[in-house]
């Protein structure tokens, strides 16, 4: 029995993505996460300061694209 091209699309989705998260990498990625934040968000709020805007302005820049991205990011899998 032949699946239909979505169920067949999400089946080999499913295959190839991990079954789950390591705990060994929570750390890691936590300190990866806050080192990134420590500079991004700095350098945007600078950004926005020179270019004549209010900070608030850096700050949306530096998180809007990190929170929609993310879960396109975690639907691919770690090292994607």
């Amino acid at each position: 029995m032949a699946l239909e091209p979505a169920r067949r699309i999400e089946a080999a989705s499913r295959a190839r993505r991990p079954s789950c998260y390591p705990r060994e990498w929570r750390g890691r990625d936590l300190a990866a996460g806050l080192s990134s934040a420590a500079v991004v968000v700095p350098k945007a709020m600078a950004y926005a300061t020179v270019a004549g805007l209010p900070p608030q302005v850096g700050l949306s820049t530096a998180f809007v694209p990190m929170a929609s991205g993310a879960p396109v990011r975690a639907r691919r899998g770690p090292g994607s």
